[in-house]
């Protein structure tokens, strides 16, 4: 009789959507969640709707630069350097600086001090 091989660790999809496991590996990683699923008498598949990310780091937009800012000057001037840069458009530039104007620099969220991500994305 042949030996089958398995898995020792689950194989994530190249889409990051689906986990493989082997079903001995993944009874053996998981036997409580392994006996939830296969205690069920239908054979159906079972799907998970959605997960729950809190704090999922993400490429910085203008509103993150703007957060840093202490004044109502720094963010003008990180609203300009954006806009010559072309990373904001011209009309994006105007709206953010009548906004600036009108409401103030922390009417883009509250202030991310020195060390914020670092705090918050650490080893994820």
């Amino acid at each position: 009789m042949e030996k089958k091989h398995y898995k020792k660790h689950a194989h994530i999809s190249d889409d990051k959507l689906t986990i493989e496991y082997d079903m001995v590996d993944f009874t053996e990683s998981l036997p409580n969640l392994s006996d939830e699923i296969f205690a069920t008498k239908n054979n159906s598949p079972i799907s998970i709707i959605g997960v729950r990310q809190k704090n999922v780091p993400h490429d910085p937009e203008v509103t993150d630069f703007l957060q840093r800012c202490k004044t109502d000057g720094e963010a003008r001037d990180i609203i300009y350097y954006l806009q010559n840069k072309g990373e904001i458009s011209e009309e994006k530039a105007k709206e953010l600086i009548n906004q600036l104007e009108k409401k103030g620099v922390r009417s883009f969220g509250p202030l991310k001090s020195y060390g914020y991500y670092e705090r918050n994305f650490r080893n994820k």
